[in-house]
């Protein structure tokens, strides 16, 4: 693993703990946010996947 791996490594692990401290959590599913899905979520409260089905669904 390269440098830029651990540190993608590193920052996905601490907003895991952000997430779930703050209770960043998809509000279809429930579950805990993920650090590529941050962004969505802020847009949208919902996971990427649940964002992607609204937005299919219209």
């Amino acid at each position: 693993m390269g440098y830029h791996d651990d540190e993608r490594d590193a920052a996905a692990a601490a907003w895991h703990r952000k997430a779930e401290y703050e209770n960043y959590r998809c509000s279809v599913c429930g579950e805990v946010i993920s650090y590529d899905d941050r962004e969505q979520y802020f847009g949208t409260k919902a996971c990427a996947y649940h964002a992607h089905q609204a937005r299919k669904d219209d």
